[in-house]
């Protein structure tokens, strides 16, 4: 996330789209790396399609970057019916999409509308 970040601020991230797994040390895992990224006191929006498509393993990334691509067109943060953080960004400028593949290999993309 660091790498993906490069130079810029982490307060200037909107939101994320995790890997989130669905496993509870999986999920807790990547939320305290998120926090120590970003820090607790500004952390962006976070969210995950997993809830909705299960966990497609090699398609997984993909269409996580196609979630954030959605929400960045058409300006509509996507989160989570069931979390207790219902934090929405008014605007979304910059999302950063997590993805981890198995032998945990990990990669975090920056995507930023034009």
């Amino acid at each position: 996330m660091k790498m993906a970040l490069g130079e810029l601020a982490p307060s200037e991230v909107d939101a994320v789209v995790m890997h989130a797994p669905g496993t509870i040390k999986g999920d807790l895992s990547e939320v305290r790396a998120i926090e120590a990224v970003f820090g607790k006191e500004n952390l962006p929006a976070m969210t995950s399609n997993k809830w909705k498509i299960g966990h497609t393993f090699g398609a997984s990334g993909t269409l996580s970057l196609e979630l954030a691509l959605l929400m960045l067109k058409h300006q509509k943060f996507i989160g989570v019916p069931f979390t207790t953080d219902h934090s929405r960004p008014e605007r979304l400028d910059r999302i950063m999409v997590n993805a981890v593949g198995f032998g945990g290999n990990a990669v975090s993309v920056l995507l930023e509308k034009a």
